[in-house]
C-alpha cells in the first residue's frame, strides 16, 4: 500500500512541476530514441536469427590459399565445390548459388531481372519449400536437362498477378523458353534481389563447371549433428589440400574457411553498427548526467519539504524510494516517447544505410526492441535518480534543515557530484567532437582526392547480357562492338567505351597471373585487378598514357595477344626493371579459353577503383580477347540520363530487341556512393555532437549557475570589502574553466584510446592530429564561455547588502 501511495505522489509532484517534467523527458526521450533506433537495426542484422530453421547451422564456405589464411578469403571454384560436396564428411549437405542478369519476357514487357543459379541442394540446405510446386531436382542441375525455372513470391505477385495455375506454364527467359516448376515463399533466400533461381549447369558452361582457378560460387552447408566448426573446418581443409595437390598447375587455392552465414551477410555493416552504438551510448551517459544534475537541483529545492519530511519520522529509504519512483516515471515516459524518436531516427538511417544492406527494410519494431527501450528506460530512470536520491537519504536530518534554512544545497558530496556529472559530460562531448572532426576531415580529404579521370558529362549505362543466350564469348564481345560503335555515332555524343568494370564501382574484378621469364613461367602467382576495355577508354575517361601505347581497335580475338598495365603494376612488379615487353598468362582464359601468354604493350596512369585505397596494379585487356557478360557503357556526353537511356534503348532495337538496359545514371553519382560511409559517419556523429554539446552547455551553465546562487553570501562579503566586478567575474570563469580543463583532459584522453575503433571512416589524418584536438578545445572554450556568460553576469551585479540580508 505504501508503494501505491509513493506512486501517487509522484504523479502529483510531477504535476505540479510540468515544466521541469517536460524537460526531462524530452531529453531523456531524445537519447532513448537514438539508442533504440541503433538497437533495431543491430537486433535484425546481428541479433535477430536469419530465417530459416535452425539458421544457427547454416555455414558459409570459402577458399584460401593455405589453412588459416583469412586474408586470401575467396569464393569457390566450380570444379572445387562439386568435389567438397563428394568428399568431405562433416556436412549433411553443400549447395551453391551465383547471382545473374536474366532478360524476362511475355506476359508484358521484356524486363530485367536479377536471379540466382543454383545447385539442386540449395533450398534443401537452407531449410525452405516452395510454396506452390517444387524446387529443383537432381537430375534438373545438368547441361542438357529440360529449362526450368522457380520463382519468387515478388516475381509470381508482380509480373503474373499471383497466378495460381503458373506452376508448368512457360515463360520467356533470355530468348528461350522456360516451365516454371514452382513459386517459393517470402524471404526465402538470404539474397533479397534474387527475383527467381535456374538450375546452376543449366547457367553456368560446361568448360566453366570444370575451373578450379575461376572462384565465383557463394557455397554454403549444414554440418552434421554433434560436428563443430573445427571439426567441419578441418574435414574441409584436408579435401582442399588434396585438390591442390592433385591439381598443381595453375593458380589452385589448398585451404579453406568456414564462417556462420549470418556473420558473412552483416560483416560489412558491423563496424558501422558499433561506431553507432558506440556514439548513441556517450549521448545516453550525457543526457543521463545532464537530468542527474537536474534533479540534484530539484531535490535541491525540495530540501525544506525532504527535512521536513525526515524530522516528522520519514525513513531515508522511503525518501529514497520515492525519488527513484520518480525517475522510473520520468523515464518510462521518456521511452514511450523515445519509442517514436527512435522510429524516425531509424528511418533517417534506413534513408542513408539502406543501399548498404537489404536486410535493413526488415527492421521493424519486434518485441526485442520493445523489451530494449523498456529496460533502457527503466535502468536511465533508475541510474539519473539514484545519484540525487542517495545524496539527500546520507544526509543528517538537523543537517538538512539547517541547510533548508539557509537555502544552500544538500551537502558538500552534492555540489561534488553536480561538478562530476558536468565534467563527464564535457569528457563524452569531447569524444564525440574529436570523433566529428576526424571523419569530417577525412570526408574532406577524400572528396578532393585525384582519382586519375574525368567524371562529368559521364553518363554509364548497364547492359547485362544473358549467359544462357550468349554462351561464346566471342558473340558477346560482337555485342558490345555493335553497340558501342553505333552509340559513338549518336548526334551530342562525344565518346563512349564499353568496360568491365568502370573505377569506382561497385566491387571488384581480380585475376592473378604468372610472369614468363625466358622460355618457362615463373612458380608465383601474382594479384592484380583486370579491367576489360576497348580502344576508347584513355579518352572517354581522359586518363593519361605513359608509355607506348593503349588497346587499339586492331587486338582482336585473332592477332597476337596484348596487354596494357598501370603505373602502380610497373612499380610494385618490376620495379627497377623496364615491363614494356615482358609476357604475363593471367589465370583467366580468353574468348577462346586458352591462357596464352599476353605481351605488355603500354603503361598507363592510375586510378582509383576504390576512394580510399591507392589505385591496385591492373592489366587492361582488350574485350575483343576476354570478353565478360556483364559490361557496361560509359557514355561521353552533356545530354541528360534519361535522354542516353532512350537513344541507347533506339540502339538496341537494331541489335538485339529482347535485350533490356538494367540501369542508367550519371558517372558522378559513383562519388557519392563511394563516399556513402563517411556520410553516414558524419551524419550520425555529427548530429548527436550537436546535440550532446547542447547538453552539455546546459549542464555546464546549470552549475555555474548554481554555484553563483549558493555563493552569494561569499560574493556579497566579497564585494563589501573592496571586491571589483572583473575580479567576480573572474572567479566565475576560473570556476567554468576548472571543470572544463578536467573534462577535456579526460575527452581527449578517450578520443585517442578510442578512434582506433573508428577504423577505415579514419583516411589521411592521424587518429592524434594535432589540429583535430586544437579545434575541438577551441569549441569547448567558446562552450563553456558561452555557459558561463550569464552566470558571471549575475555575480557581477549582486548587491552585497541585499545578498547579506537575505542570507
Amino acid at each position: 500500500m505504501s508503494l501505491l501511495q509513493d506512486l501517487f505522489y509522484t504523479f502529483r509532484s510531477l504535476r505540479k512541476a510540468p515544466g521541469f517534467s517536460l524537460v526531462v523527458i524530452v531529453t531523456l526521450a531524445l537519447g532513448i530514441g537514438a539508442n533504440t533506433a541503433v538497437f533495431s537495426l543491430t537486433d535484425v542484422l546481428l541479433l535477430r536469427p536469419l530465417p530459416y530453421p535452425d539458421s544457427e547451422h547454416l555455414l558459409r564456405l570459402s577458399e584460401t590459399k593455405t589453412p588459416g589464411d583469412s586474408s586470401t578469403i575467396a569464393d569457390v571454384a566450380p570444379a572445387n565445390f562439386i568435389d567438397w560436396q563428394s568428399q568431405t564428411r562433416a556436412f549433411t549437405g553443400i549447395a551453391a548459388s551465383e547471382g545473374f542478369h536474366y532478360n524476362l519476357t511475355g506476359n508484358g514487357q521484356p524486363e530485367h531481372v536479377w536471379g540466382g543459379a543454383s545447385s539442386a541442394q540449395w533450398f534443401s540446405v537452407l531449410g525452405v519449400h516452395a510454396a506452390l510446386g517444387r524446387d529443383f531436382r537432381p537430375q534438373e542441375d545438368a547441361p542438357a536437362a529440360t529449362p526450368v525455372v522457380i520463382l519468387s513470391d515478388e516475381l509470381w505477385r508482380r509480373r503474373f498477378n499471383a497466378d495460381p495455375g503458373i506452376v508448368g506454364k512457360t515463360i520467356g527467359l533470355n530468348g528461350g523458353p522456360f516451365t516454371v516448376i514452382g513459386v517459393m515463399r517470402p524471404k526465402c533466400d538470404y539474397r533479397p534481389e534474387i527475383e527467381l533461381w535456374v538450375p546452376l549447369q543449366q547457367q553456368v558452361r560446361p568448360d566453366r563447371m570444370l575451373a578450379r582457378d575461376a572462384r565465383y560460387l557463394n557455397v554454403i552447408a549444414r554440418p552434421k549433428p554433434g560436428i563443430t566448426m573445427t571439426q567441419a573446418t578441418d574435414d574441409l581443409n584436408r579435401v582442399a589440400a588434396s585438390l591442390r595437390q592433385a591439381h598443381s598447375v595453375g593458380d589452385i587455392f589448398g585451404g579453406a574457411a568456414i564462417m556462420p552465414l549470418q556473420r558473412s551477410l552483416t560483416g560489412d555493416m558491423r563496424q558501422m553498427l558499433m561506431v553507432s552504438f558506440a556514439v548513441v551510448g556517450l549521448v545516453l551517459l550525457v543526457v543521463c548526467a545532464n537530468v542527474a544534475n537536474l534533479m540534484l537541483l530539484r531535490v535541491t529545492g525540495r530540501s525544506r519539504e525532504l527535512a521536513i519530511r525526515m524530522a516528522l519520522g520519514a525513513k531515508p529509504i522511503n525518501l529514497l524510494r520515492q525519488l527513484v519512483l520518480e525517475g522510473i516515471c520520468l523515464g518510462t515516459s521518456a521511452g514511450v516517447a523515445g519509442l517514436g524518436i527512435g522510429g524516425a531516427v531509424k528511418k533517417l538511417l534506413l534513408w542513408q544505410l539502406g543501399w548498404q544492406s537489404p536486410e535493413l527494410r526488415d527492421a521493424n519494431l519486434s518485441w526485442a526492441v520493445l523489451l530494449f527501450t523498456f529496460g533502457l528506460s527503466v535502468i536511465v530512470g533508475v541510474f539519473f535518480a539514484l545519484l540525487p536520491a542517495l545524496a539527500v537519504v546520507r544526509a543528517e536530518r538537523h543537517d538538512m534543515l539547517r541547510r533548508a534554512s539557509s537555502g544552500t544545497t544538500v551537502n558538500v558530496k552534492g555540489r561534488q557530484m553536480r561538478k562530476a556529472l558536468a565534467i563527464a559530460e564535457i569528457a563524452c562531448s569531447v569524444v564525440l567532437l574529436a570523433g566529428t572532426i576526424l571523419v569530417a576531415r577525412s570526408f574532406q580529404g577524400l572528396r578532393h582526392v585525384p582519382l586519375g579521370f574525368d567524371i562529368d558529362h559521364r553518363i554509364e549505362v548497364s547492359l547485362p547480357l544473358p549467359r544462357i543466350r550468349y554462351q561464346r564469348d566471342a558473340d558477346v564481345a560482337h555485342f558490345y562492338q555493335q553497340v558501342t560503335q553505333k552509340v559513338r555515332a549518336l548526334p551530342g555524343v562525344m565518346d563512349a567505351t564499353s568496360t568491365h568494370v568502370l573505377p569506382l564501382s561497385y566491387g571488384s574484378f581480380g585475376t592473378t597471373f604468372q610472369t614468363v621469364e625466358g622460355h618457362a613461367l615463373a612458380d608465383e602467382f601474382h594479384d592484380a585487378e583486370l579491367r576489360l576495355t576497348d580502344d576508347h577508354f584513355l579518352s572517354a575517361l581522359n586518363i593519361p598514357l605513359l608509355r607506348g601505347r593503349f588497346i587499339a581497335d586492331t587486338d582482336r580475338a585473332e592477332t597476337a595477344p596484348i596487354c596494357v598495365i598501370n603505373k602502380a603494376m610497373a612499380q610494385k612488379y618490376w620495379p627497377d626493371k623496364d615491363p614494356m615487353g615482358r609476357l604475363i598468362v593471367l589465370t583467366r582464359g580468353d574468348v577462346n579459353g586458352e591462357k596464352k601468354p599476353r605481351r605488355i604493350v603500354g603503361v598507363v596512369a592510375d586510378v582509383r577503383s576504390r576512394i580510399n585505397e591507392d589505385p591496385p596494379p591492373t592489366v587492361y585487356v582488350p574485350y575483343a580477347q576476354m570478353a565478360f557478360f556483364n559490361m557496361e557503357l560509359l557514355v561521353h556526353t552533356r545530354d541528360s540520363a534519361p535522354a542516353v537511356r532512350k537513344a541507347v534503348a533506339a540502339v538496341l532495337q537494331t541489335i538485339d530487341p529482347d535485350q533490356p538496359i538494367r540501369s542508367v545514371h550519371t558517372f558522378s553519382d559513383a562519388l557519392p556512393g563511394a563516399l556513402g560511409d563517411w556520410t553516414v559517419a558524419i551524419t550520425l556523429l555529427g548530429g548527436l555532437a550537436a546535440f550532446a554539446v547542447l547538453l552539455t552547455a546546459l549542464g555546464l551553465f546549470a552549475v555555474i549557475a548554481y554555484m553563483v546562487k549558493e555563493r552569494t553570501r561569499e560574493i556579497g562579503i566579497r564585494m563589501a570589502i573592496g571586491a571589483t566586478q572583473s575580479s567576480l567575474r573572474n572567479l566565475v570563469l576560473k570556476q567554468t574553466a576548472r571543470l572544463s580543463l578536467i573534462g577535456a583532459g579526460i575527452g581527449i584522453f578517450l578520443s585517442i584510446t578510442s578512434s582506433r575503433f573508428l577504423g577505415s571512416l579514419i583516411y589521411g589524418v592521424r587518429r592524434t592530429d594535432p589540429l583535430t584536438f586544437a579545434v575541438v578545445i577551441a569549441l569547448l572554450a567558446a562552450l563553456a564561455l558561452v555557459a558561463s556568460y550569464i552566470p558571471a553576469r549575475r555575480a557581477m551585479r549582486v548587491d552585497p547588502i541585499l545578498a547579506l540580508r537575505d542570507q
